[in-house]
């Protein structure tokens, strides 16, 4: 009974993260596309779309330097499938699953540090096995990224099997090794783990010790009377650390590293110090500029609240369970990161967890808060991508509290527990209902929706014009233009590049149309702009098209507008 539930639940979980995989979302995402242009590039010449050697440690991509681990992989599945919607996909899809099954084995193990070896029942394990399945393999986070290619996905999914390796470290001290290359691995997938790996390493190395002892008075003693094993224990971990950013000198010497800080540095943020100090000097004067008043008003301080409201909305009913992220690509924002009634199970998680073994609470708890800093640093908040690396904790917290309902006994438990599984059923069903019905269409233009039919009918009508110009404010369009028309990948890499953005190919201009030419024009241009600009365009300009073709999006919303203009005077 037990495997076929199990096998029941892999199977939904597989369906939701594969399902028409290559078309819910509807589009890809510029950073979807230029992912597939430079895997498509690898798989066909072992150099990305510049040319540059596929072995190195920072793509310069569209100018937004991405790490190369999804691009490595990408250009497997792309070898196997294509150079399609699904092949960019499909490796965030079997990360997806791939964290359920690291989520299993966290948990064992952390069931192995919370109940003593004579409680430890093959019944206790396997219960664990089903609550994780259910709270991960039904978690509208997860599916969410697990149907796009986001680095976040595929670096969170890293980071839990480093902690894993880590916690088999108290065996074993070779186990650190693999923890440090995975987390490696990991920040050389997502650049945000390297502030979040070193925490939760030293977290889950130094966590078995303390759940071994059961005072701070016997830890004390401990050290005491081990303190060559103590020693030993600690030096391992300290070198590990020190190998970690040791893996990460390659990255940090690669040429485009200083761009790629300064890339992701340029983003509204905290650490944009101008506002805080303004509102400190404006808040001192007010209040008298005394000595007293410079220090409740400093900068630091106002920093550290803004940090602190930030991490609120992170940690908000609302966003956990209601809406989650307002960002149409981060979820349907009609639904929370998990299903409303898993907040049931998340009390009684953190209670069951705190009665059974307080320090494993405070280090999942941990493992948590410090995955929420680097999305908590941006004002753009909250925000369920930047903030992945606390999918399995939180996870792992609200797995415990479904266990307690799986190991309820009595009758009338055993029928409130039957209506909590019914009650999440419902809501899973809703979901997905609203995910494959009603969200490709809300969110078709958050997903660039239009972009790939654009492409292909420019390309098929370019030769018939004697140049094109695409307005669009978001030049990253050239991108599509890469990825589905018939560009060998050698031309590809040989277009010119101004700081690796591409404003012409051949006769196509990726720039808006200098109106003041049109008089003075001989021979005919294709215009292409967002349908409503363009036409307002057009009608001040005075300009009558020879040709109007429209474009829609995978939704069927008028997205797009092609103005020919033939033999103009």
């Amino acid at each position: 009974m037990y495997w076929a539930f199990l096998i029941f639940l892999f199977a939904i979980a597989i369906f939701f993260r594969f399902y028409k995989l290559g078309s819910i979302p509807v589009s890809l995402y510029w950073d979807e596309a230029a992912i597939l242009v430079d895997a498509r590039s690898i798989a066909e010449t072992g150099k990305d779309m510049h040319g540059g050697n596929w072995f190195q440690p920072i793509y310069p991509s569209y100018g937004d330097f991405k790490l190369p681990i999804l691009i490595w992989l990408s250009s497997i599945s792309v070898a196997v499938f294509g150079a399609t919607n699904f092949a960019v996909r499909f490796v965030s899809a079997l990360a997806g699953i791939g964290t359920i099954l690291i989520g299993i084995l966290l948990v064992r193990e952390l069931l192995k540090l919370i109940y003593p070896k004579e409680i430890r029942t093959a019944d206790l394990f396997y219960k664990a096995t089903l609550a994780v399945v259910i709270v991960i393999g039904t978690s509208f986070w997860s599916i969410y990224f697990s149907r796009t290619a986001f680095e976040g996905h595929i670096g969170q999914a890293l980071v839990g099997l480093s902690v894993y390796f880590t916690l088999l470290g108290r065996k074993k001290w070779q186990w650190y090794l693999a923890a440090v290359l995975v987390g490696a691995l990991a920040v050389y997938t997502y650049y945000s783990v390297r502030f979040v790996w070193p925490v939760v390493f030293l977290g889950a190395a130094v966590l078995p010790f303390f759940v071994e002892q059961k005072s701070l008075g016997d830890a004390v003693e401990e050290v005491k009377n081990s303190w060559k094993k103590v020693l030993l224990r600690t030096s391992i971990i300290v070198a590990s650390i020190v190998l970690f950013f040791v893996l990460l000198v390659p990255m940090w010497n690669s040429p485009y590293y200083a761009a790629s800080q300064q890339f992701r540095l340029s983003a509204a943020s905290i650490l944009q110090r101008d506002p805080q100090v303004l509102e400190a000097n404006k808040l001192r004067e007010l209040a008298g500029n005394t000595p007293i008043d410079r220090l409740f008003f400093h900068r630091d301080l106002l920093t550290l609240k803004l940090l602190a409201e930030h991490y609120s909305k992170h940690l908000s009913f609302e966003y956990l369970f209601i809406s989650g992220d307002t960002n149409l690509r981060h979820g349907t924002h009609a639904h929370g990161l998990f299903a409303l009634v898993l907040v049931v199970p998340l009390l009684i998680g953190l209670y069951a967890v705190a009665r059974n073994k307080l320090a494993v609470l405070l280090f999942l708890i941990g493992w948590w808060l410090i995955s929420l800093l680097p999305a908590s640093v941006p004002f753009d908040v909250p925000h369920a991508l930047r903030s992945l690396n606390a999918l399995l904790p939180l996870s792992i917290i609200i797995g415990f509290g479904v266990l307690e309902f799986l190991n309820i006994q009595t009758l009338w438990k055993k029928i409130v527990s039957l209506g909590f599984f019914l009650i999440l059923a419902l809501q899973l069903t809703q979901f997905w209902v609203y995910y494959t019905s009603f969200y490709p269409a809300d969110s078709a233009q958050a997903w660039q929706g239009g972009y790939k039919a654009l492409a292909q009918k420019v390309m098929k009508e370019n030769d018939s014009y004697d140049s094109v110009w695409i307005g669009f404010a978001d030049k990253r369009v050239y991108l599509w233009f890469l990825t589905y028309p018939d560009y060998t990948v050698e031309q590809v890499q040989q277009f010119e590049k101004k700081n690796f953005e591409i404003d012409r190919i051949e006769n196509i201009n990726f720039k808006p149309y200098d109106y003041h030419d049109i008089t003075t024009m001989k021979g005919s241009i294709l215009i292409v702009k967002e349908a409503s600009e363009l036409e307002s365009e057009l009608q001040e300009q005075g300009i009558t098209p020879t040709e109007v073709e429209y474009i829609n999006d995978e939704a069927g919303t008028t997205r797009y507008m092609l103005a020919g203009i033939r033999n103009s005077k």
